[in-house]
């Protein structure tokens, strides 16, 4: 089996995975789309580049890295709606409150996800949700919890763990930790 090369790769400023020469070519070796990456230029990629050309192979040149016209605060807002599934939080919400089974289930969802709102984290509690959804559809296996995160109902509720939080009586301030 081949090494995962991309998990060595270093990321610039906007989160892009960035290859040198070496790294490119171990990527192109390994069956990789190094379309998506972005490719440090030099020597090896003019060199590599001018044979593809020379052999009329000019598709399979590489592109290399531009520096983006804008700060990387802003190419993450843009990109977000690429990446981000767009959910609709009420529905979202309103079903994970109705697996509420008691009062105090309720009350403590609600204690919940108005400290995730003050905290602005509803929107990635939304593409968590959307996370876990495709691992369950893919029958990727999941540990029953770990960490502090077991003490958070919400969590619980939406399936990031297997541990009710009420049942062992943990408080939510060793989740907010």
């Amino acid at each position: 089996m081949a090494r995962d090369f991309t998990a060595t790769l270093p990321c610039d400023e906007w989160g892009r995975l960035v290859a040198d020469y070496d790294a490119a070519m171990e990527l192109l070796l390994c069956g990789y789309d190094v379309a998506a990456f972005e490719i440090k230029g030099g020597a090896g990629i003019d060199a590599y580049n001018a044979s593809c050309r020379a052999f009329d192979k000019p598709e399979e040149a590489l592109a290399t890295t531009s520096r983006l016209a804008v700060d990387p605060t802003t190419y993450h807002a843009q990109r977000a709606s690429e990446w981000l599934t767009k959910i609709d939080n009420t529905t979202l919400w309103d079903e994970l409150f109705a697996r509420c089974k008691s009062d105090v289930e309720q009350d403590r969802f609600l204690e919940e996800l108005r400290e995730f709102d003050q905290r602005g984290m509803l929107p990635v509690l939304a593409q968590l949700k959307v996370l876990i959804d495709r691992i369950d559809e893919a029958k990727v296996v999941r540990g029953v919890g770990r960490g502090s995160s077991v003490a958070s109902f919400v969590l619980y509720v939406m399936g990031v763990h297997f541990i009710n939080p009420l049942t062992y009586n943990l408080p939510l301030s060793e989740f907010l930790k």
